[in-house]
This record gives C-alpha cells, structure tokens and sequence, in this order.
C-alpha cells in the first residue's frame, strides 16, 4: 500500500471514529421527560423534568425537594453539590410553588424512583 492510500485510510478511519463520539455525546444528554413517564427501566438514565416544588427541605446541608407535574418526584442535593449550587441558585429562596428545571441521574433509594442532579447548572429555578 503506498504511502497516500494509507494516508487516506487513516483520515477516513478518524472521520469516523470522529462521527462515532458525536453520536455517542449526543445520547448522553439528558432527556426531558414528564415525571409521570418515569419508570424503573430508566434507572441509571440521565433525565430532565420540569415541575412545580411541593416541598423544599434541608438536613445536614443535604437538600430534598419534591417536584410534581402529574405525579412527583423526590431530588436529592447531596450537601457537597449543593455548595456549588449555591453559587448561582439560593437553595434557602426555592419554596413550595416555585417551577424548576432539574436534570440529573435517576436512582432508586428505599424502593422508590429519585433524581440527583450532577452538577451545579443542573438545577434551574423558572419565574413562577
């Protein structure tokens, strides 16, 4: 094989490689979906979910919140995120009514679905 065509062969095979991560990054977005549509076969999933906080509560420097759409999920901030949170949301101001935006890692903790967000721009307050 000469010395282009081998060239070539390796741009094509790293176009594709190339090609391959773009797909790959796009399926690692997190997907918005209605809190309702939540189920444990997407346990593990990066999700989105926009909904009204029910409740908003602190312990430990730990943050619970409840959404609700149609039904309502449980977020758990662990207390290390939640500082970084606090950068650029007050946590302390979110109350009961309040809409959010919240993406995050579903899990399942004592036999029910939750939320924890990832990282700090993870939680969006919304202006009522």
């Amino acid at each position: 094989m000469e010395e282009n065509e081998l060239a070539l062969l390796c741009i094509g095979v790293a176009l594709l490689g190339m090609a391959a991560l773009i797909v790959q990054a796009r399926s690692l977005e997190p997907g918005e979906k209605g809190i309702d549509t939540l189920q444990y076969a997407d346990l593990g999933s990066l999700v989105e979910v926009y909904g009204r906080v029910s409740t908003a509560s602190t312990k430990n420097g730990h943050w619970f919140l409840t959404v609700c759409d149609r039904q309502c999920i449980p977020v758990f901030i662990p207390s290390s995120l939640a500082q970084r949170i606090n950068r650029s949301v007050n946590l302390h101001e979110i109350k009961s009514g309040h809409f959010v935006r919240v993406n995050g890692l579903l899990k399942e903790y004592n036999g029910a679905l939750e939320l924890v967000p990832m990282h700090a721009s993870s939680l969006e307050v919304l202006k009522p």
